[in-house]
């Protein structure tokens, strides 16, 4: 099957085939939400900006 990855087992983690660990989703939130924290104290803690962070944050880690 062309172009489908396989995950592979191994010490209780998931591998895919290009050895990336799939990471759970709360280890991703976290890094998210720090990286959208460094965004908000670099703008000088201006609030009404949070969503924006998130993103960018999201788009910076390559989640998105």
């Amino acid at each position: 099957m062309k172009g489908m990855r396989t995950n592979i087992k191994k010490s209780g983690r998931d591998f895919a085939k290009s050895g990336s660990v799939n990471q759970p989703k709360e280890n991703r939130e976290e890094k998210v939400r720090k990286k959208a924290y460094e965004l908000f104290e670099q703008r000088g803690c201006q609030h009404g900006h949070d969503q924006e962070d998130w993103y960018e944050a999201e788009k910076w880690l390559g989640l998105n």
